[in-house]
């Protein structure tokens, strides 16, 4: 059998497809199963009957037991054919509970299809509800978004109309007495009355309000408001600068120049830097004359005098309180030294100019490290912020 099997698979190689026929036919890894288990016993390809028979009776006197032998050949059948029929009986209820099994799977396969569809519909229409529901919410957002627009459109327009008339907008009023009182007299307003701490609350909110309808300018009503309100900038420009000069002149500081130092930040940034120049000019004027090119202690031998008074007038300017007057962005104290700085530096340019067959080594020298000096309490004293740095 063995040999048959292994010749099978010899001539199951050795032949092409087109000369396989209907034959049964078995695959290369069954048949090599086949013949390994066909290596021993009666299956044997190299089994020599006799040789088989003569192993059972080696003897003459042997044959008495031929009845015992054939008993247990017989035995040994019986018990084969029942092996071989419980394993065709296991092997034909494995195939039914396979085909059991198999019927299962497929409907278990079936009804979660059926889940799947089910489940595909639901979230085919939980979609298209949840679509309709941010369509109504993108509708409602702009809605709500146009409302809130409008609502500060109007807040802003009425905060405008109300802070110029604060402000003391005369043409508005006026007008509305052109046709019952001729040239009325000038109704008190802030401006008029000098009320700058109302002033420097109201005018930063109707200035930036205006801002909001820079492109509404067209608008008639908006555009005389602007008109109105840049006239009275004007105004209160010109009467800021010369209250603010008045009160530093006549030393009378006090809460109203704070507030007038808060109007001049919410108006034009030039308005403020004319005042901030002008004062330290004003602060300076002293120097300028105790320090003039015909003194006798402006040359550079003697120039620690020059830095011992500005530390003198930056320790008053600081102890009197002139520094809180301003705000603290206005760093009027970088300010002020900056610019004296500044007017040391060409006051002591065109004496040196003039001088410079006076100059040695001791005074350079001396000049230098009393310089060095300054400059470090200077950086010390003021530390590096944006265009006030002390260190160059």
């Amino acid at each position: 059998m063995n040999k048959t099997l292994e010749n099978n698979l010899e001539t199951k190689k050795s032949e092409s497809p087109e000369n396989v026929g209907d034959d049964v036919t078995f695959s290369d890894r069954v048949i090599r199963t086949i013949v390994s288990l066909s290596d021993a016993g009666l299956c044997s390809a190299n089994m020599d009957v006799v040789d088989q028979i003569n192993a059972l009776f080696p003897t003459e006197q042997s044959l008495s037991q031929l009845d015992s032998v054939m008993h247990s050949v017989e035995d040994e059948v019986v018990s084969l054919d029942c092996e071989l029929a419980k394993l065709v009986e296991m092997h034909g209820k494995a195939g039914a509970e396979g085909d059991q099994a198999l019927h299962e799977a497929h409907a278990a396969m079936g009804d979660l299809e059926e889940h799947v569809r089910a489940v595909c519909l639901k979230t085919q229409s939980s979609e298209n509800v949840v679509q309709e529901m941010t369509r109504d919410i993108k509708q409602l957002d702009v809605a709500k978004r146009n409302l809130i627009s409008s609502l500060k459109a109007l807040h802003h327009l009425q905060i405008l109309l109300t802070g110029v008339y604060s402000l003391g907008s005369i043409y508005l009023i006026e007008k509305l007495f052109t046709f019952s009182l001729n040239l009325m007299g000038l109704i008190g307003s802030w401006i008029d009355q000098h009320r700058y701490g109302d002033i420097a609350s109201q005018l930063p909110a109707v200035l930036n309000v205006l801002q909001l309808f820079g492109p509404y300018m067209e608008v008639e009503h908006i555009k005389n408001v602007a008109e109105q309100l840049e006239r009275l900038k004007q105004r209160l420009a010109i009467q800021l600068v010369a209250d603010l000069k008045h009160s530093f002149q006549t030393g009378v500081l006090n809460s109203s120049v704070t507030d007038m130092c808060r109007v001049a930040s919410s108006l034009d940034p030039a308005i403020r830097e004319d005042f901030c120049k002008w004062f330290i000019e004003h602060q300076l004027s002293e120097y300028t004359v105790l320090y003039g090119e015909s003194e006798s202690i402006a040359w550079i031998d003697k120039i620690d005098s020059r830095y011992r008074w500005f530390v003198q007038k930056l320790t008053e300017f600081e102890k009197t309180g002139v520094m809180k007057v301003f705000p603290t962005d206005w760093n009027m104290g970088r300010r002020l030294t900056l610019g004296y700085c500044n007017l040391t530096r060409e006051m002591l340019e065109r004496m040196m100019s003039r001088r410079w067959l006076e100059l040695d080594y001791k005074v350079l020298a001396h000049a230098i490290n009393h310089t060095i000096m300054f400059e470090n309490l200077l950086c010390k004293r003021f530390p590096a912020k944006e265009i006030y740095n002390f260190e160059k």
